[in-house]
């Protein structure tokens, strides 16, 4: 059975700071932003991310970023900050 979603499905991250996203599934995945006026600035693709490996991006502007699996229907949002006290969690997601 395929996942439903990212873990956290919810992410904050500190701009200039690595996150990464890790696929402990078994089937391949990929993290695609969508196309929003935000996101314009900061389009990423992570390619196929195989099981056991992992894909890092440094976001460099503020705001809120939607992205999601091509291989699948999973949806994921990423809240970049430049304030560490909004965003207290590790920089890590996983599938």
């Amino acid at each position: 059975m395929m996942p439903t979603n990212y873990d956290p499905q919810f992410a904050c991250v500190l701009i200039d700071k690595p996150i990464i996203w890790t696929n402990y599934d078994s089937f391949p995945h990929t993290v695609t932003s969508h196309n929003t006026a935000h996101s314009l600035k900061e389009q990423f693709d992570s390619g196929t991310i195989k099981p056991n490996d992992n894909f890092t991006h440094i976001f460099h502007n503020n705001g809120a970023l939607t992205y999601t699996d091509k291989f699948s229907s999973i949806r994921g949002m990423i809240l970049v900050v430049d304030d560490p006290k909004l965003c207290p969690h590790s920089n890590q997601v996983s599938k």
